[in-house]
């Protein structure tokens, strides 16, 4: 957030106006939201993308999928949100040009974040730390939980 008010003044000139920065917390929500569904979704496919109780996929197929399932949506709430920035750009308000500006320059960050460093963040995470190798992340058989509702 505050590279983007930094670059803005240095290019535009200008001083950072008091309500820039809840603003910015604002925009940068949108990328917190961009990187929530990625994670989300790849959750979600270690469950939903499998026909059968077992999951077999790898995790190149996971990431595959999420990609396939998160994209369109992801993009177009970016594309979206620089359409109206762009418009906003041109204002005569100096608080209302810096949003503007701000939102198109996370918009980016958005677009690097989601397409580079979280996926590269979600792959390290599921080898090294999360202690969950692929084949203890399947589901347990079907007969587990009759044999111990059997039990009580």
């Amino acid at each position: 957030t505050h590279i983007g008010l930094f670059l803005h003044s240095a290019t535009i000139g200008g001083r950072i106006g008091p309500l820039s920065y809840p603003l910015a917390i604002v925009s940068v929500s949108l990328v917190v939201v961009s990187s929530f569904m990625f994670w989300s979704t790849f959750n979600q496919s270690a469950t939903v993308t499998s026909h059968s109780r077992a999951n077999r996929l790898t995790l190149r197929q996971r990431i595959a999928w999420v990609y396939r399932r998160s994209a369109w949506s992801v993009t177009v709430s970016s594309v979206t949100v620089c359409v109206s920035c762009s418009v906003f750009a041109w204002s005569p308000i100096p608080v209302i040009q810096m949003f503007a500006s701000n939102m198109l320059i996370l918009m980016l960050v958005n677009c690097y974040t989601y397409i580079l460093a979280f996926p590269c963040v979600i792959v390290f995470h599921h080898i090294h730390f999360s202690g969950k190798r692929r084949n203890t992340q399947r589901l347990k058989p079907r007969g587990t939980m009759i044999h111990k509702r059997a039990m009580l």
